[in-house]
């Protein structure tokens, strides 16, 4: 008779919809998010400057730059396509803290300022919050950190430290845990006014995160950007520091990134090798997928993300988002590009001079 009863309720359960235990238990999507949020300036006068007595101008000149991109009202470009993509986890690269001090001290590494101007993580988080989402900040690893002292206009002196940084941010709702930051062993350096020598650490952040009944583990980072004949080893060296690190785990892996690295590089195929897939590769192979840069002028190396019509424009795939089996890619696509997406400010701005990746992930 017991019996009898329990077939009639499953056959029940069935014929009016209520789900049953395979069901109930079928993972949700993922949906994920790679930025890299632009810093506001390449720094290409303070890189350039040949003299301490050009450094000053130069650290100024890059500064005015920082504060023309209005940081501010970028962020809340991005935020409202965070709101229109809804991502799960986000992973930004140039998530840059801009910091200033007077009186001056001079060339610090790391520096010591500590009057914040520009934070882009708590700008972004707080722009969300204006949008009714709420976000936070998982994650964040702080990579190379320099101050130096800039002379502006009504002689005015005080110092600018840049502190570049990755960061995750995690929708509310998803459970984060085994929260890891970390620099790479492998570094490029450069040298300033011809006798300072700056080294520049990358590093990585890393999150498990639990989203509905789907646990995975979520990696970003931003891979060595320096245009030196060092510039490709390195790269590579850190793509197998991921693979090695963060990345050897059992957990369903996604790793998002600005790998300054097209798909035929030596960093694409160490990282593709170990198991990881370009997932825009995988779901669009016959679509380029160009997500930098935008640029005023090929010769000037300053970035202008106020140009409507970017005259050197979105000429390379170097942002990416890999996953690791068992994932499944169920969409993925660009944003950051439309009219629409740009500042409400005057000048119009568009969110970065990058654009961003949008990926639907699934369990099979």
């Amino acid at each position: 008779m017991r019996a009898a009863i329990t077939a009639a309720a499953l056959a029940l359960s069935i014929s009016v919809g209520v789900p049953t235990a395979a069901a109930a238990r079928k993972p949700q999507p993922v949906t994920v998010m790679s930025y890299n949020i632009f810093q506001g300036s390449e720094l290409s006068h303070t890189l350039s400057a040949g003299s301490l007595a050009a450094l000053p101008p130069a650290v100024a000149a890059d500064y005015a730059n920082v504060i023309a991109s209005n940081i501010p009202a970028r962020a809340a470009a991005i935020a409202a396509e965070i709101k229109a993509s809804k991502p799960d986890l986000v992973g930004l690269q140039e998530a840059v803290l801009w910091r200033t001090q007077s009186p001056p001290v001079g060339i610090k590494i790391p520096g010591t300022a500590t009057t914040v101007s520009y934070d882009s993580v708590a700008l972004l988080v707080k722009a969300l919050r204006r949008l009714g989402l709420q976000y936070r900040a998982a994650a964040i690893t702080k990579n190379v950190d320099v101050q130096a002292t800039g002379a502006f206009p009504h002689d005015r002196k005080f110092d600018v430290r840049f502190t570049d940084r990755v960061a995750i941010l995690a929708r509310q709702g998803v459970a984060i845990s085994n929260v890891q930051d970390q620099n790479y062993v492998a570094h490029d350096s450069f040298t300033l006014l011809g006798s300072v020598p700056i080294k520049v650490p990358d590093g990585w952040a890393s999150v498990d995160a639990r989203v509905g009944r789907t646990q995975l583990r979520f990696i970003t980072s931003h891979l060595d950007g320096l245009n030196d004949s060092n510039a490709p080893g390195i790269r590579a060296a850190e793509a197998q520091e991921i693979v090695s690190g963060p990345a050897h785990t059992n957990l369903p892996v996604v790793f998002t990134c600005d790998c300054n690295a097209t798909s035929t590089t030596t960093t694409h195929h160490e990282l593709t090798a170990a198991g990881l897939h370009d997932s825009w590769a995988q779901i669009h192979p016959h679509l380029a997928g160009l997500t930098c840069c935008h640029r005023s002028f090929p010769s000037d190396p300053e970035v202008n993300v106020a140009d409507p019509k970017p005259k050197q424009g979105i000429i390379e795939r170097i942002d990416y988002i890999f996953t690791r089996s068992p994932f499944k890619v169920l969409a993925e696509r660009t944003v950051g590009l439309a009219p629409g997406d740009r500042t409400k400010t005057s000048p119009k701005l568009w969110p970065s001079d990058h654009l961003g990746l949008v990926a639907s992930l699934a369990l099979p």
